[in-house]
Parts: C-alpha cells; structure tokens; sequence
C-alpha cells in the first residue's frame, strides 16, 4: 500500500477513484454525480491505488469524503495554502463535523440524506399530467427557486438540457415541477400557490423517479432540516432515510474578498453622501449571522419601516438634507428597521445590502447591545447573513453580539 500525504490531483478516471466511490457509495453519490456531469473538476487523492479519501474542487462548492483523519488533514492543508471562504456540498456528516470542529463556520444547512432502496419499484401513474420541462420555461423556474443568485439561470437550463425533468403544465405554463442536480440529486422542485394540494407534487416526484431509474440512476434527495413538508413527500415515493450531510461554509485566515467587501460598502455610502460616514483609515468588523441563535419564544419587535417614517425620525439626528438624498441615491438597497412603542418610532438602524447577503450597519440610533442584537436577528430574518460594521465605537458596542476586528480576523479565530 502506498504511503499517505497530502493529497495530490490525479485523473477522474482513475481505477483508484472508481473503487472509492464503490466502497462508499451511500456517502459519495453527489460526488459521483458531479463528476459525471462535471467533467473540468479537479479530483485529489491521497494515494492513487488505494485511495484514503476523494476531494473534487469545484468553483462553488468541494465535494470531500473520507474515514481516515490523514487524508482529512491532507484537505485542511491544501485549504490552508489560500487564505479564503470555502463552501461544502453535501458533505456526510461525520467528515463534515470533523471539518466544523477546526474551522470557523460561516454558514450551515444541515439534511437528511433519502434513498430509493435497491430493487424498489415505482407505481405508474396513468392518469399523471407529467411531462419533461421546456427549455424556455427555466426563467419561470428561476423566479420561484429559493437559492435563486446571478448563476441559476443557467444552472436551471443545463439541468433542463442535460438531465430528466418533470412538470405539470396548465394552460401552457408550468404549474408544478422537479429537475435534477449537477450531483444527481433531485431538486428545485416547487409548486405555484394556486395549484398546490392538487397531486401535483407527487405526480411530478413520481415520473422523474421513473426517468431516474429507466436511466439506470440512483433516485436520492438531501432534505433540509427546516423542510418540514419534503420528507412525508419523499416516503410516499418510496425513498427512505438513510444518514445525514451538510453543506456549509467556512473561513481559512481572512479571505481577501472580505477586506475588499467591508471597503466596498464603506466607499459606496460615502459616495452617496451618507453623512457620518467613517474615515478610511477607522477599524472595520465583521460577523456572520449564521452564529446568532435566537430564541424563537421570544417576539422581536424590531421590523422594516415605511421611508416615510423612517426618514422622519432620523432627520433630527443626522443632516435631514443630506440624509434623504443619501438615501435615494442608495435605493433598494437601503434597509430601513425601527422599534415602535405606542406606534411611535423609539429606535431606528439602517442597513446598506448588497445582491448576495452582505450588509453594512450603516446608522444605529443606540448602541444599547440588546437593541443592536435585535437588529442583527431581523437581518438574519431578512436573509442577510455578512454583516460589517466601521468605526471604533461601533465595533466596541457589538463585539458581544460576535463582532470581531477585520484585520485580525485569523488571528482571532485561530486562538
């Protein structure tokens, strides 16, 4: 047996790879998948006959599995060659809490792996409505998809064109429908409110499932925890649960593109004439909110205020003219919370997002940490999930709420 290291890149192909996969073919059908579908991915190994462990690196996501520490320490060397974020798919959940357990967590979507078991057989359906989604509705799907980002798009098309696919259409337009990963999962599925409760879900699951297997594929499905209504769906269909993965984000060192990130929003307001805009040169902190837990009994009174309102109140602390012009000329982009007693605005802060999930504290009328940690959890509510905030006193007043110094982010996180 060849010695182990650290893990060195080698042909998708390789006999080695072929057999790793076989061994672990429950804990490794999304890399399997991705491979197929994939062809550019690099794939890592540690020893090329008998491999320890697989790494596939793709542009968004690694895709790692193994049950030796050492091909495990091999990957977290090669992660510490760039200081950067890096983002797992799927990644079986005793190999991903080993990873969780060394790195900072910056994001975390924890499923429940279901299978088709082996031999398992789907009922036809003979008066299903299902059928294989048109190319030119994947703009319709793009719409309604949860994890919607400036790639879907396309993501969605290639789903469509290279893999099966089911949808009810009424009138035309796809009412219900289903496609296949990159990885070989099913996903994207998703019914419009009006048609929901009809059977269109099932009919759909069912078809591609039949597709799947006439292909001579493995039906799987990761169901995230918060799903509440996908796992009776997927027992109906025959699948059974089978362990759990995770896909996560983590940090190595302070990622370039953090630095950049908290600059970005600082110039932008500047530019825009925010008044009270800090110095270049002031101390900039960052949080993720992944890290907030709130407690779901108590009621957060924090919430978006119309501008109206909003502006009404902080005129009379900040440069009313500069102020609403500041504001218009930030849009959108612009979130406007506040805290109400008595239907009077009692605290405001305002939030400057960007088209992912990032956002700048711009103003906070208090700095009062309870006040300041309800804003961060509606945040969190609103899908925001970076926050950066500039200014000394700023950081001072929210580093119990996980803020911690830019500048010496790694230092910080590697103590």
């Amino acid at each position: 047996m060849e010695a182990s290291g650290p893990v060195k890149n080698v042909s998708r192909d390789a006999e080695g790879v072929r057999r790793f996969l076989a061994a672990h073919r429950t804990p490794t059908l999304n890399i399997a998948g991705i491979l197929e579908h994939e062809p550019h991915l690099e794939v890592f190994v540690d020893r090329e006959a008998d491999p320890g462990g697989l790494l596939v690196k793709g542009p968004w996501f690694w895709y790692v599995h193994s049950e030796e520490e050492a091909f495990l320490e091999g990957v977290l060397e090669e992660m510490r060659r760039k200081e950067a974020f890096y983002q797992f798919s799927g990644m079986w959940r005793p190999v991903a809490r080993w990873f969780q357990e060394r790195l900072p967590l910056v994001w975390h979507a924890p499923c429940d792996l279901y299978l088709l078991p082996e031999g398992a057989q789907v009922p036809p359906r003979t008066d299903s409505l299902a059928v294989s989604v048109r190319l030119e509705d994947a703009e319709i799907i793009d719409e309604h998809y949860t994890y919607r980002h400036s790639g879907s798009l396309e993501k969605i098309r290639k789903c469509i064109l290279h893999r099966p696919s089911s949808a009810i259409y009424i009138d035309g337009r796809p009412v219900c429908w289903l496609l296949v990963h990159e990885d070989e999962s099913l996903g994207i599925m998703y019914t419009l409110e009006a048609h929901r409760r009809k059977g269109y879900a099932l009919d759909v699951s069912l078809d591609l499932v039949a597709k799947q297997l006439k292909a001579g594929k493995t039906p799987y499905l990761q169901i995230r925890d918060d799903n509440a209504m996908s796992p009776g769906l997927a027992l109906r269909c025959g699948f059974r649960p089978v362990g759990q993965c995770d896909w996560f984000g983590v940090t190595v060192g302070t990622p370039p593109e953090l630095v950049e990130g908290g600059e970005a929003f600082r110039k932008r307001a500047e530019e825009a004439g925010w008044p009270g805009v800090a110095d270049a040169g002031e101390p900039c902190c960052v949080c993720f909110l992944y890290t907030l837990k709130p407690d779901p009994t108590v009621p957060n009174p924090v919430e978006e205020v119309p501008a109206a309102v909003w502006l009404a109140f902080a005129e009379g602390r900040l440069d009313g003219t500069r102020l609403r012009s500041a504001a218009e000329r930030l849009g959108k982009d612009l979130r406007l919370l506040g805290e109400s007693r008595d239907g009077a605005l009692e605290q405001a802060a305002a939030l400057l997002a960007d088209d992912d999930d990032g956002f700048e504290l711009l103003w906070t009328s208090s700095l009062d940490a309870a006040f300041l940690e309800r804003v961060l959890l509606r945040a969190k509510d609103l899908k925001l999930g970076t926050a950066f905030v500039h200014g000394s006193r700023a950081c001072q007043a929210l580093e119990s709420s996980g803020f911690r110094p830019l500048a010496t982010q790694s230092r910080a996180r590697s103590s």
